[in-house]
């Protein structure tokens, strides 16, 4: 499941429509047009994903959730531009491209 949420992650953090969304706009901003989004980007996935959004769209309080989640890790990764690596503790310029596929998984 996580690296579902990395691949949509990734997809919106590729647009420069959403890194300008993240820089130009607060969190609350960000959120709502994030929020208005999601559904669409988590349909486009569906096929390539589809047990995990079979969940996702049964389950509203999931939506929420991963909602919240992608949303807030992808305004930071593209607000400050930096990004924290769990795994060697080192602290690096976030681009479009940056990975880290441990965010999700320390998200409780």
């Amino acid at each position: 499941m996580d690296k579902v949420l990395v691949q949509m992650e990734n997809d919106y953090a590729n647009q420069e429509k959403w890194q300008s969304y993240a820089k130009n706009n607060d969190r609350a901003t960000f959120m709502l047009l994030f929020e208005k989004d999601f559904p669409n980007m988590a349909a486009d996935r569906y096929e390539q994903n589809d047990q995990f959004f079979r969940k996702l769209f049964d389950d509203p309080d999931m939506m929420r959730q991963v909602m919240e989640t992608v949303g807030s890790v992808l305004y930071e990764r593209l607000k400050k531009k930096y990004i924290f690596d769990p795994k060697s503790g080192v602290i690096e310029e976030a681009t479009p491209e940056t990975y880290v596929e441990d965010t999700y998984l320390t998200k409780k």
